[in-house]
């Protein structure tokens, strides 16, 4: 048994109106809610065959879970899957599952507070009306008259509402996931771990900001949508007035991929020989290669959707490397951090496709960052270390902070550690 609550108190000042978001976009009204659940689940693995002529090992698993909300109703989620190891160094393994995630506390009642959309931003201006979808133009037509630019009559910004929401449904799950673990006996210390993956998330809960459902209002075969309900305008101009953004129900979300890892651990000594100890290494890759990620959103029409593999954060792959030494108390390391190229923040596929002249540049390029460290162990209790993060200083992708490192650079650190 579980019970949440969220409880938002605004304060006087903005209630009045006599902040700048609050005089701009109006107040944040205090918000209230709670969600109670009861559930319960069973977990079952059950080894079939082991050490047989055919099998070194079968075992098949499963999984329930059963909730029922106050505020939702009721739901289940369940899986199935099995493992199978037909000699010591080979396993295959693969699950499918049905998946329920019901809204959190916070999606669900985060109060609506001031957000904003540049003037310039409204998909039916000159410049952005024939850069999406094949409905964009037709669409935007429904709104405002031939020749519009929403310049001619706002500057700066428009203000609007963004936050939680009540109304939300529950995201529901199909996923299907099979691999390999490989430990060859002819290379000890080597494990090589692939998994393909494909997952189908319907009513996905999302958080869209208001140039996104701009967009998708008047990309969208027909305005009747529940984007267009989100975007007020002038009747008279058509200008986009205000607009209420935050957590929705999309239609679905399609992802497919591979993960993998693979990690090589030796001594030294077993490559090149020797009397002395040159010290053990361990070699990791860890990342992801994208194959398809496709959104669907609007919850009425399942043809539609966006493609978004390639696009920022969603590059084709990623991926994590590590190389590391160590001899006695001394230890050297290196980690390093692969994106391919990736769309910059704010150009979709869709642009690209119908006019990619119309940005320079658009692409990030893929990108490398590397951090080194060096470690030594004084005593038991006592370790001092260092190193240096972004050693070769990589900037930021274009428009960003954070992707692929932050905007302070190259920078050293040095420390200790005492245990007592």
């Amino acid at each position: 048994y579980r019970r949440e609550e969220s409880d938002f108190q605004t304060d006087q000042l903005i209630l009045d109106g006599l902040t700048f978001g609050s005089n701009n976009s109006g107040p944040t009204f205090p918000v209230s809610g709670e969600q109670e659940v009861i559930e319960g689940y069973f977990e079952t693995k059950l080894p079939l065959i082991r050490d047989a002529r055919f099998a070194k090992y079968l075992e098949v698993t499963g999984s329930a879970r059963f909730s029922a909300y106050d505020g939702i109703g009721r739901t289940t989620t369940w899986s199935a899957g099995g493992r199978y190891q037909p000699i010591e160094s080979l396993t295959f393994r693969g699950t499918f599952a049905k998946a329920v995630r019901v809204p959190n506390i916070a999606e669900l009642f985060s109060p609506q507070q001031p957000a904003a959309i540049g003037a310039d931003d409204d998909p039916c201006n000159p410049e952005e009306i024939t850069l999406g979808s094949e409905f964009r133009m037709a669409n935007c037509l429904m709104f405002v008259a031939p020749g519009f630019d929403s310049t001619d009559f706002n500057t700066a910004f428009v203000p609007g509402l963004s936050g939680g929401n009540p109304d939300l449904a529950p995201e529901e799950a199909t996923t299907f996931t099979v691999g390999f673990v490989l430990q060859p006996e002819y290379i000890p210390g080597l494990t090589v771990i692939a998994d393909f993956y494909s997952i189908d998330i319907e009513g996905a809960i999302d958080s869209l900001a208001a140039i996104d459902i701009a967009e998708a209002c008047v990309d969208l075969p027909s305005i009747d949508n529940q984007f267009c309900a989100q975007i007020d305008r002038d009747p008279v101009n058509g200008n986009i007035t205000g607009f209420t953004s935050g957590e929705i129900n999309l239609a679905v979300i399609e992802t497919q991929g591979v993960d993998w890892s693979v990690t090589y651990s030796f001594a030294l000594n077993d490559l090149f020989g020797g009397s002395s100890d040159l010290g053990d290494f361990r070699l990791n890759s860890t990342g992801t290669y994208f194959v398809q990620f496709n959104e669907f959103q609007d919850p009425t029409d399942e043809t539609v959707f966006e493609n978004l593999l390639g696009e920022f954060a969603i590059p084709e792959v990623i991926s994590n490397f590590s190389a590391d030494w160590s001899r006695g108390p001394l230890s050297l390391g290196w980690r390093g951090r692969y994106e391919s190229s990736q769309l910059l923040p704010g150009v979709s596929n869709e642009a690209v496709g119908n006019n990619a002249l119309a940005f320079d540049p658009f692409e990030t390029g893929s990108a490398f960052v590397h951090d080194f460290t060096i470690d030594y162990q004084i005593t038991d209790g006592i370790q001092v270390y260092g190193g240096v993060n972004n050693a070769f200083d990589r900037d930021p992708f274009l428009a960003t902070l954070s992707r692929p490192a932050g905007p302070r650079g190259r920078f050293f650190f040095v420390g200790a550690q005492a245990n007592f």
